[in-house]
């Protein structure tokens, strides 16, 4: 993470506590009315000041975004349509190599139904 900053550091835990609840099916409903799916897109865009440069919060959410999208078709086309700019990047391998695999599943699993 690289912050000592302790208000980034909670953001981080809390990013990568929701990435991993979205594997619960049984929670994905509760993370989206959330705004949980806001949040990882938020984070991908850059959206986030403090969060911004970091790596490992991007990896979080695209991770979260995969886990939203396991399901839900709609809930897919709709997080792929928000991404295409970061998807295009990562195709141009200008993304972090673990958020560029993310993406990739996110669209090959799309393709797959």
């Amino acid at each position: 993470m690289g912050s000592t900053n302790p208000t980034v550091k909670h953001k981080h835990n809390a990013l990568l506590i929701l990435a991993n609840l979205a594997l619960r099916s049984q929670l994905r409903g509760q993370i989206a009315a959330s705004d949980g799916i806001t949040l990882f897109l938020d984070v991908m865009k850059g959206n986030i000041r403090e969060l911004r440069a970091s790596v490992q919060a991007e990896r979080n959410a695209a991770k979260g975004l995969l886990n939203m999208a396991l399901v839900k078709q709609e809930t897919r086309h709709t997080i792929i349509a928000q991404l295409s700019d970061e998807l295009q990047s990562a195709f141009k391998g200008q993304k972090d190599p673990v958020v560029a695999g993310y993406l990739n599943s996110l669209v090959r699993s799309n393709d797959q139904q």
